[in-house]
């Protein structure tokens, strides 16, 4: 069951502009659909190119009240958030409109991503926060709708972060007041902008993939973890997420109520996106 919002955030011309949604319902639910339409001359026809950063804070969750906090590096990871909140891969299929692998409309001036909130009581209310950027143009228009999703989420939240220039080895820690439950790597080529925003898989410029510097999980031929987000999210069906160079620890993940870390080495002075996905301990 969807229900509509009566929350709507619209956004006008062409400076950054940011507005925080509080999202007051009568019932608990379990995710939000976010779905931005465009209009006006000069306007984004793509969400992601229009989204500046992103917050999704669900303050009964306390220290993890923050369940999704991405900004202009790291937006681009929002609809693999979506995908892999999903419990089934028919789920997955219809949990964004944006393509995964690119970030890219399958529609133009009009996308959604839906998101986990898995709300555990009705005293406090959820806050959305967006700053936009709506187009070129003083009349250029983005509208954000929120609706509220009633089925069964993932128990999941995201600490994504963003390197630049990663030319050597980056180590990136996941802190101990959640519990990690796997990991992805995106190479990204530095385009920004939707529809490109992440290395071709043939560059595979990723050399090393490491988790805890354990010798069982250290990756010395990366390509191996390859496929996981396919597998992941797709149910094993090599697709979209294979082309794009990017490395995954979700499946038979080794879980541990500990402070976790994963090592990428890559040799090229470009970005890399390591994305925790964790859940509460």
């Amino acid at each position: 069951m969807q229900i509509q919002s009566a929350q709507t955030a619209q956004f006008t011309g062409t400076a950054a502009s940011e507005q925080t949604l509080v999202l007051k319902s009568r019932a608990l639910y379990s995710g939000i659909r976010i779905s931005c339409t465009g209009s006006g001359t000069g306007h984004h026809t793509k969400m992601l190119d229009a989204i500046n950063s992103l917050v999704l804070d669900v303050p009964e969750y306390g220290s993890r009240s923050r369940r999704v906090d991405v900004n202009s590096d790291t937006k681009w990871m929002l609809p693999i958030m979506s995908q892999l909140s999903a419990l089934s891969q028919a789920d997955a299929n219809a949990a964004t409109s944006l393509v995964g692998s690119n970030g890219d409309n399958l529609t133009a001036s009009f996308a959604y991503i839906d998101l986990p909130v898995n709300k555990l009581n009705l005293e406090e209310d959820v806050r959305l926060t967006i700053n936009c950027t709506p187009g070129s143009n003083a009349a250029s228009v983005q509208t954000f709708h929120i609706s509220f999703l009633d089925y069964a989420f993932r128990d999941i939240y995201f600490r994504p972060f963003f390197h630049a220039a990663a030319a050597s080895s980056v180590q990136q820690w996941f802190p101990s007041d959640g519990i990690l439950r796997g990991v992805v790597a995106v190479a990204t080529d530095g385009s920004e902008a939707a529809g490109s925003w992440a290395e071709a898989r043939s560059s595979a410029t990723v050399t090393q993939v490491s988790l805890n510097g354990e010798q069982a999980t250290t990756f010395s031929f990366p390509q191996l973890l390859g496929a996981g987000l396919d597998e992941a999210i797709s149910g094993g069906t090599p697709g979209e997420y294979y082309a794009i160079d990017s490395y995954s620890m979700l499946k038979t993940f080794p879980i541990q109520n500990v402070a976790q870390y994963v090592d990428v080495t890559r040799g090229a002075s470009k970005g890399l996106i390591i994305m925790g996905v964790m859940s509460d301990a």
